[in-house]
């Protein structure tokens, strides 16, 4: 009687789907309750023969305690994913049955139905997103789609980077020889800054792909999506195959699909974990108390065993330090890298010691081989770095990047909360002006003290370059040859660069360091033939400083705190005084950053025009769109922008004006046409009708 029913529930489930559907449901201990016509047809197996087997050996017919090896790691019913390969069924949950999984079988050239799919990957997603629903939601679309493997990236709450949270699939170790990409950087890098698919059919060909042990492990076809989010990409999603012919003909289409469903499940669980910090500080006062509770919130958001904060002046000199649970253990070398720790932490950056990010100094990349990681996350509001807190996890992870992006969200609510009653202290004497001020935008300036070094103090020209590239570099070391070649491209001789660089730095060293009498380098230091600016001394630099504020302010925005944003923002724009490095307009090495700072700058300037709007404030709005106009003239988005907001405010011959503006500079400059929606405002503008109401961006 019980197990007629299972039975009858059981062909209720797979009724859905027809008769024929080639699908089955399994219990915990991975034995078919019920078998459907569509399964019977697939394998051959009557119902009466399929009930009470365990899985696999009703797929293939043949009884046998040990598991096939395409099945091994498969664990349908619970929460765990599995790493087998990409097999011939899909385990599917059952929202009504959480102890039961349906199981579709794929058969030659069959597929999981795409609303079955998507829904499997919802109900997988609505529980706690970061803890399994990932790991379980890439099985399941793995499986769907053949594949060998499947990640997932997600962009840094506060940076610029992408990190790698979730893998599934037999070739981990491959993929995890990079675990994070910076914009552009990369195939995930590449999709999170561009917001497009990228699809390599033969990653064995393929010069841009960056992991040389996937290639190297038999990987051959990849596919690279965008991760959807509510103001732009949050991520990148991926699947990979070793034999590009198993990949189905709708794998793409399934593939953006799926995408669609993980954002919408990382976009909540995020607002989730800010949540939960902003609850865990609510009914805390001061520095301490709220530290301890930011800690502990921390501490079991990640399976922690112990947390410390540090809270930091502008020099990063240590001001308070608390700690709950067992004291973090680091890395033997920590003390070596924390130049290179603190300015990562400034621009936002936070990393897993123990991950393969190849930037990481390789005492931090050696924990990951002796056991659990920690986690290092940034404190910052208002555009300043208050500290850093350090997590060390309670046992090893397979992804060790896996927990960051979560813990950089609560980490950043926690920064808004903190920034409070360090406001609140008792005020200190007006701290000096930094050591040294870089002002990156427009001309080059150096102040020293807050007083301009002049150009002329420098003896050679090229010195002022040097202290460029290597402000570039936020702190991190470059080789001698490198600047050698960076510096004096068309020269040779081994023997002669290395003079011309040694007396180059000598020059940069006269002009800025105030001890340069006794040989004591603050600012331009060296390890044998590596060179770097150190970022441990107060300093300021515009271009990071950009970054800083411009991300904060979006952050303002996601939050839905407009005023803040706004307040950000314009603190932000005032540091752009014009190009990158204007007065060397000409120079190869550093197109790729002037760009990025431009693009910086405009979507800064998108972002406010629309804030500004939202709070009625339309003059304003209009402002921040020609600001963006008169660094790029040629952004037709920003005009469309501008002309819609002028013919709103009853300004129709401003907005004609604007559009034919437009028109001239895409014609002279570009050798195009307005595209079709602007060329539509302006036949209304001629018709003198205004448009429908919109945000200006």
């Amino acid at each position: 009687m019980a197990r007629r029913a299972v039975r009858s529930d059981a062909a209720s489930i797979t009724g859905v789907f027809g008769a024929g559907a080639p699908c089955f449901v399994v219990d915990p201990r991975q034995r078919v309750v019920a078998w459907s016509e569509g399964a019977a047809r697939a394998t051959g197996l009557r119902p009466s023969d399929a009930l009470g087997r365990r899985c696999w050996e009703a797929r293939t017919g043949r009884a046998s305690s040990r598991r096939p090896a395409e099945c091994r790691g498969c664990l349908p019913v619970g929460d765990r994913a599995g790493t087998s390969s990409s097999g011939e069924c899909v385990p599917l949950p059952l929202p009504a049955r959480p102890d039961q999984a349906l199981v579709w079988l794929l058969g030659d050239g069959g597929s999981v139905p795409g609303l079955l799919l998507l829904g499997a990957l919802s109900s997988v997603l609505s529980r706690d997103v970061f803890s399994s629903g990932l790991d379980r939601a890439l099985e399941i679309l793995r499986r769907a789609c053949r594949a060998d493997d499947a990640e997932l990236f997600l962009a840094e709450p506060g940076g610029t980077d992408v990190v790698m949270v979730a893998h599934n699939g037999i070739d981990r170790d491959a993929f995890l020889e990079r675990d994070r990409f910076g914009p552009g950087d990369g195939y995930p890098g590449a999709v999170l800054a561009s917001g497009r698919t990228l699809v390599s059919p033969d990653l064995s060909r393929d010069g841009t792909f960056r992991r040389r042990a996937v290639c190297e492990a038999g990987v051959r076809r990849y596919e690279c999506v965008p991760v959807p989010g509510p103001l732009g990409p949050l991520g990148a999603l991926s699947l990979a195959w070793r034999v590009p012919e198993r990949a189905p003909a709708g794998a793409s289409e399934t593939l953006v699909e799926s995408a669609r469903v993980v954002g919408m499940a990382v976009a909540a669980g995020l607002a989730a974990r800010r949540e939960a910090m902003e609850a865990a500080l609510g009914e805390t006062d001061g520095v301490e108390q709220r530290a301890r509770a930011c800690l502990e919130a921390l501490r079991r958001a990640a399976g922690a065993s112990g947390a410390t904060l540090l809270v930091v002046d502008e020099g990063a000199r240590a001001e308070l330090t608390v700690t709950v649970g067992r004291p973090p253990t680091l890395p033997h070398g920590f003390a070596r890298a924390e130049q290179w720790l603190w300015a990562r932490l400034r621009e936002g950056h936070g990393f897993a010691l123990g991950g393969d990010d190849p930037h990481l100094p390789k005492s931090f990349r050696d924990q990951r081989r002796r056991g659990a990681p920690s986690y290092c996350l940034p404190l910052i509001a208002e555009g300043r770095l208050l500290g850093a807190i350090v997590l060390e996890a309670r046992e090893p992870s397979e992804v060790p990047s896996g927990p960051l992006v979560p813990l950089l969200a609560m980490a950043s609510e926690a920064a808004l909360h903190l920034a409070k009653p360090l406001r609140a202290s008792p005020p200190t004497a007006e701290k000096p002006a930094p050591a040294i001020d870089l002002r990156c935008f427009g001309p080059f300036e150096v102040r020293l003290g807050g007083r301009l070094v002049p150009n002329d103090s420098f003896a050679r020209k090229k010195a002022l370059t040097l202290l460029k590239l290597l402000v570039l570099r936020a702190g991190n070391p470059v080789a001698r040859d490198e600047l050698c070649a960076l510096l004096w491209p068309e020269a040779s001789g081994k023997s002669v660069l290395k003079n011309r660089l040694h007396v180059t730095v000598h020059a940069l060293r006269a002009a800025i360091e105030p001890f340069h009498a006794e040989q004591r380098w603050l600012f331009v230091r060296n390890e044998g033939d590596l060179y770097y600016f150190d970022t441990d001394v107060p300093h300021r630099i515009d271009l990071f400083e950009l970054e800083r504020l411009s991300s904060l302010a979006f952050r303002a925005r996601d939050r839905g705190d407009l005023h803040e944003c706004l307040a950000l923002g314009e603190k932000a724009a005032s540091l752009y005084r014009g190009d990158l490095f204007a007065d060397e307009p000409y120079a190869d090495w550093c197109i790729l950053e002037r760009t990025n700072a431009e693009r910086r700058f405009l979507d800064l300037t998108r972002k406010l025009a629309a804030v500004s709007s939202e709070l009625g404030e339309h003059d304003r709005a209009a402002e921040w769109l020609r600001r963006g106009l008169r660094v790029e003239p040629r952004e037709e988005d920003l005009h469309r922008g501008l002309i819609e907001l002028l013919a709103r405010l009853g300004r129709r011959v401003e907005a004609l004006a604007q559009y034919h503006v437009c028109e001239r500079i895409l014609r002279d400059e570009l050798g195009v046409s307005p595209m079709p929606e602007t060329r539509r405002l302006g036949r209304l503008l001629l018709d003198q009708r205004s448009p429908a109401p919109r945000d200006p961006v």
